[in-house]
């Protein structure tokens, strides 16, 4: 019987056929990964820029998680080390927000210019830096009308916040004004702009950060252009008693120590009646 030797050229094509599907197969898998990661991004970086159109649904539980109802206040400086866990949105220019409000804050803006005003934000998150610089430009120009440096810090503490306890460090909270005149004056409660603000801002989980006549609770001078998200939970709350967040933050305290009292009363007398 004649050995048949096999023709290489047949285990060539064959090694090459099988080599070109893998490597096809590999283009596939690569170029679908590729695809869905660039989908993937472009749908996060399409929610940002967006504007917010659609009805804002019922929060979920977490909108009393800490960040929203947060105090900073000149009695407590924002946590070391928050603004690294913030995800910035901008909104324009040097003004960013918290990017878990922004889809909120986007559509408040929304509703008010479709009501026909025209309002802006002007300020949004601050750096301590930059606090600072504001916190000086107020000292010096109180200084300059005469004031003791004492006295100068002490009116500078109505209008502007020591560095590390501006609520603008959490980038939480904006200032808005009309856009035909962006000076803040307690004189803008009478824009139509700040009208719409001051009515409608808890339904969009804002409030009046400081009130008229709450001074001596928050510290600052009546802003009617400072606004700050809490969620509409607390917003709607806050608005509709007619409280601060001061308030609001401790009603919350009272009501947890008061049912811890509660609970470890109910387990006293269960625990005795056992016994």
């Amino acid at each position: 019987m004649r050995y048949h030797r096999p023709n290489p050229t047949i285990y060539y094509l064959i090694g090459a056929v099988a080599a070109g599907a893998f490597a096809l197969w590999g283009t596939v898998s690569v170029t679908r990964s590729a695809v869905s990661s660039w989908q993937a991004r472009k749908a996060a970086e399409t929610a940002k820029t967006a504007v917010v159109s659609s009805a804002i649904e019922s929060e979920p539980e977490e909108e009393t998680e800490p960040w929203m109802i947060l105090l900073v206040n000149k009695d407590h400086k924002i946590p070391t080390g928050y603004t690294r866990k913030i995800d910035f949105v901008k909104l324009r220019g040097d003004v960013w927000v918290d990017e878990r409000m922004y889809p909120s804050l986007q559509q408040m803006m929304d509703d008010c210019r479709a009501a026909g005003y025209h309002p802006i934000v002007i300020s949004g998150f601050r750096t301590i830096a930059y606090q600072d610089e504001l916190f000086q430009t107020e000292v010096r120009k109180y200084i300059r009308l005469g004031y003791p440096e004492n006295g100068a810090i002490l009116e500078a503490e109505k209008l502007q916040q020591h560095p590390g306890y501006s609520e603008h460090h959490l980038a939480l909270a904006v200032d808005i004004l009309p856009e035909s005149n962006q000076y803040p004056t307690q004189d803008q409660e009478n824009s139509d702009e700040i009208k719409w603000l001051m009515a409608h801002c808890q339904e969009y989980g804002f409030i009046l950060r400081y009130p008229v006549d709450k001074e001596s609770l928050t510290g600052i001078n009546y802003e009617p252009w400072h606004y700050r998200y809490v969620g509409t939970k607390a917003a709607k709350y806050i608005m509709k008693h007619k409280l601060c967040l001061e308030e609001y933050v401790t009603m919350l305290e009272e009501e947890t120590t008061q049912s811890a009292s509660d609970s470890s009363t109910e387990t006293t007398a269960a625990v005795e009646a056992d016994g």
